[in-house]
């Protein structure tokens, strides 16, 4: 008679190693399928915040530019400039798709600026358009509110925002 040796056959490891690697596979695939649509959602979750606080700073800035048109060195759909206390403000679109703030000193002749912080405040702009309101007819001089616009690149939709911000009646000293 033979004696049984302890230990495990050669086909029984297989089949152990066989449903070990089925197991892990199957948890693998479950993470990576809970993992990636996450993580989607949290970018995208991201990129609206961030939208949201560009539209509340330039809301904030526009807020606080003088009322007064010659203040205002450059108006256009995609670029607004003006002057304040502490120097220029300037809000800028470009086709790249950046929207970016600018502080310092702008000649308006050359149209350059001087000693300017720049900052990139949203990068995934698909449009961006300004639209400045003056007050009555009378008033031509006095600007009364800016209409601004701004449409996000997103993967399937777009996120878009439509707002009028009133300028206070500052005067610049």
């Amino acid at each position: 008679m033979h004696k049984r040796q302890n230990g495990f056959l050669v086909f029984e490891f297989l089949i152990y190693l066989f449903l070990s690697i089925l197991l892990v596979t199957l948890c693998l695939h479950w993470a990576i399928n809970l993992y990636v649509p996450m993580m989607f959602r949290s970018r995208q979750s991201n990129t609206i915040v961030s939208f949201y606080a560009a539209c509340d700073l330039i809301a904030r800035d526009i807020r606080m530019a003088p009322s007064d048109r010659s203040l205002w060195k450059k108006i256009d759909p995609s670029t607004l400039i003006w002057h304040t206390n502490d120097g220029d403000i300037g809000w800028f679109y470009n086709d790249q798709g950046k929207l970016t703030r600018f502080q310092g000193s702008y000649d308006a002749t050359a149209g350059v600026w001087h000693k300017k912080v720049q900052s990139t405040v949203l990068q995934s702009v698909d449009h961006v358009s300004f639209t400045v309101s003056h007050g009555n007819k009378d008033r031509v001089s006095e600007i009364q509110k800016v209409a601004c616009v701004l449409k996000l690149k997103g993967d399937s939709s777009y996120h878009t925002i439509a707002y009028q911000v009133a300028i206070r009646n500052r005067k610049i000293l």
